[in-house]
């Protein structure tokens, strides 16, 4: 959904990793000794890019897009729907902005990202958000890109949306490039069913979080958050249907006094970025 802001409170989700879906070896391209990538000031002027960036050495590149394509000033429904992307929970907002995409490694389930315009949203990573178990082995150097991510929102008709994230080192592990469809998380608004809390699921969607609250004088709030991939024509898109939530957390629905948590995109960058 490309729609209005409405703020809801972060959530923060440790995250422990599983050593096992990684691999210890990495492409000489990944792991070779360049400075770390920073965004250069001037890069972004104007909610555009005026100068080329890259991730991996060029393995996702941004170049400026033609004067005439894309607008001056980024949409404020694409800032949302951007730092509402699932996959960039927990991340830290470094710039967003017009540009021509490519991504030059092929991923299975993903369209081919080519000369697309998009807008593209850059997040680095917080190590934060990531417990890890010991680990004792020698420590590998990060690649030059370790911690960067893009969510990458496309412009045109029927186009891909994906988030690009690069090579990286964690808890001692290699994790290697992904492309994967981007997902928004969207709080829904729900009625009460005999004491389930009631929603229309959107097309593309699962369940993401069912949480009450409040203050211990003021009356509950219930969330109801979904992930909502935002490409249409991403595999194993479901079209929108009503669904009952039931369980503990739902059943405050039944209570009149229970109120929403806010509705809409569910902001999943860090607090206080912009």
């Amino acid at each position: 959904m490309r729609g209005t802001i409405r703020r809801c409170g972060f959530l923060l989700v440790a995250i422990a990793l599983d050593a096992t879906l990684w691999s210890s070896a990495m492409p000489a391209a990944a792991t070779s000794s360049r400075a770390p990538t920073t965004l250069a000031p001037g890069t972004i002027v104007a909610g555009r890019f005026v100068k080329a960036f890259a991730l991996d050495g060029g393995a996702f590149r941004v170049v400026p897009a033609p004067a005439d394509m894309g607008t001056r000033d980024v949409p404020r429904a694409i800032v949302t729907e951007a730092w509402a992307t699932s996959q960039a929970q927990g991340y830290s907002i470094k710039g967003i902005a017009f540009g021509l995409v490519t991504v030059v490694e092929r991923f299975r389930g993903v369209r081919v990202v080519h000369s697309q315009p998009a807008w593209v949203g850059l997040v680095q990573f917080s190590d934060a958000i990531y417990q890890c178990t010991a680990f004792n082995g020698p420590q590998k150097t990060a690649p030059s890109s370790s911690g960067w991510a893009a969510v990458v929102l496309g412009s045109g008709k029927n186009p891909p949306d994906v988030v690009y994230r690069a090579n990286d080192v964690r808890c001692g592990h290699y994790v290697h490039s992904s492309l994967v469809n981007a997902s928004e998380t969207v709080s829904l608004p729900w009625r009460d069913d005999n004491g389930g809390a009631l929603v229309q699921m959107p097309a593309c969607s699962t369940v993401n979080m069912a949480a009450s609250g409040g203050s211990r004088t003021g009356p509950p709030d219930l969330a109801i958050w979904v992930t909502r991939v935002d490409d249409p024509a991403a595999p194993g898109c479901t079209p929108s249907h009503p669904r009952v939530i039931a369980g503990s957390e739902s059943a405050v629905a039944g209570d009149p006094s229970t109120t929403h948590d806010p509705i809409g995109p569910v902001p999943m960058v860090n607090p206080g970025a912009r």
